[in-house]
Order: C-alpha cells, then structure tokens, then sequence
C-alpha cells in the first residue's frame, strides 16, 4: 500500500464509523430525524395512549353486544320457530295451543322390530305417545295391536316412505286410503302426517276431507340424520317449549336409537318440569 492511499482508507473508515453512529442515535431517539424515526415506529406500535383505550373500549363492548345477541337469539329460536312455521303453513300444526307445559310424543315410520323397545322405554316413564304408521311395513296385525293394547294412539303416515312432494293427488290419496283402511281395523286416526316434507296444500286439503289434522312438530333434532343418541337428547332439550310436539323415528336403526333417546330424555323432560299430553286429546 502507498503513502498516499493510507489516509483515503482512513478517511472512508472514518466515514463507516460516523453513519454507523447517527443510525444508532436515531434507534436511541438522539439526534436529527429521531422525532420523525419515532414517530414512524409509534405508529406501527399502535396508536396513542388515548385513541386505543377507546378502540379497546368499543371493541369490547361490540363483542359483548354479540355475544348477547347469539344468546337471546339462540334461546329464542325454540319458540319462535312454531309460529313462524305457522305462517308459512297455516294448514300443518306445529305445536299444540296450550299454557300448560307440557310436550306430545309422536314416532314416525312405525311399526318395526324396534318398536317393542320403543313401548317399553315408554311403559316405564308411563308417557303416552302417537305412532305414525306407514301401511307396508306392518307385517303382522298384532304390532299394532300391541301398541293399542299399551293405551297409545295411531297416526297415519301413509303407505310407503315416499316424499308427498313426488306424489301426484291421485297417488297420494291411495296411499292415504290404503294406510286409513288398515288403521281403521283397530281405531279411527284422528291425524295425519306427510312423509319426508310438509306435502302440498291440496294434499292436506285432501287430508282433511278426509277428517285428519295434518300434523309436524318443532322438537325435531333431526334424528334421520343424526345417530349420537346424546347430541339427539341435547337439541330435543333445547327445541323443547311448551305445547312442543316430539318427533322421534321408529325403524330398525333409527328405533334402537329413539328407545335410548327416550330413556334419557323423558326423566330430563320431567325433571324440568314438563307433562307428557296425548296429541288425540289436543284442543
């Protein structure tokens, strides 16, 4: 290295040494362009003191209102929902008028070779119910004699599992006559019921013609779909409301399973508070 070349080193050295040191003042918030680096930095901190408490504040309280707006809502379903069906089908009952509390059993899809279970678990808690039979899965005169004989009631739910809404009038009312003209041997069905859907307005007109009350219900937790037995006891507790009508599934899975529901629902039911009505003796 010559002479000469020393000091230009130096000096460019020298001149690493000082921007390394008026970066490091900016960082420590000395010396010129410190307020403007820190006033960079405290935005992306956030901002001041004042403004996010009371950002804080109304997002607490914004999430509070939410959180109690879920809350009501989700109470207020269960007894929202049978009037608001109620309006959307004046001709179907979905509940049965009454300041009593008080729930209506009801069993779909019946009879089968869980029903057995079904009217024991009932016989046990002394709960009446009304099973809505489908003509072509009665094998034997004696399943629905059994289920008479245990002082419950019948319902007509037609002759086969298939939806109302894919049924023409003219099928739908000899599935309707068929399922009457069995039920009919062992007493005189007062309601009616559509398979798989609400059925059109002239089906349930037809229906009534005929002397039935169409029937649904809003206790319905969806127990063709769902098979825990414990999730079904959790959502009939929650849809449960006074005049609510139960709609449980007879079959050969879905009845083993409405037999465990209802040996664990109706103590709970009872426990709250609630009687069990006879739908055939509904105003």
């Amino acid at each position: 290295m010559s002479i000469d070349e020393a000091p230009c080193q130096r000096d460019d050295t020298n001149r690493k040494h000082a921007l390394f040191f008026r970066v490091e003042d900016r960082l420590a918030g000395k010396g010129p362009g410190a307020c403007c680096f820190h006033a960079g930095r405290r935005w992306f901190a956030g901002p001041p003191h004042g403004r996010g408490a009371k950002l804080k504040k109304c997002l607490l309280v914004g999430l509070a209102w939410l959180v109690i707006s879920g809350l009501i809502s989700f109470a207020a379903v269960p007894r929202l929902l049978p009037s608001v069906l109620s309006l959307y089908r004046a001709d179907i009952r979905f509940v049965v008028p009454t300041k009593e509390k008080k729930i209506f059993i009801t069993i779909d899809d019946a009879p089968s070779e869980s029903t057995r279970e079904i009217l024991r678990v009932l016989k046990k808690h002394n709960v009446p119910a009304t099973f809505f039979v489908i003509s072509d899965c009665v094998k034997s005169p004696s399943q629905l004699d059994e289920i008479v004989a245990a002082k419950h009631s019948l319902g007509n739910h037609l002759r086969t599992f298939k939806a109302c809404s894919k049924l023409s009038l003219p099928e739908f009312r000899a599935d309707l006559e068929a399922c009457s003209v069995l039920l009919e041997r062992f007493e005189k069905p007062r309601y009616f019921r559509p398979p798989c859907g609400l059925g059109t307005k002239e089906q349930i007109a037809y229906a009534r013609s005929r002397g039935y009350r169409a029937v649904a219900g809003t206790v319905f937790p969806l127990d063709h779909c769902i098979s825990d037995s414990r999730w079904l006891v959790r959502l009939a507790r929650w849809l449960s409301v006074k005049g609510g009508i139960l709609i449980l599934h007879d079959g050969q899975t879905h009845g083993r399973t409405t037999a465990a529901v209802l040996e664990v629902l109706l103590p709970q039911l009872k426990a709250a508070g609630y009687e069990f009505g006879r739908l055939e003796e509904a105003p």
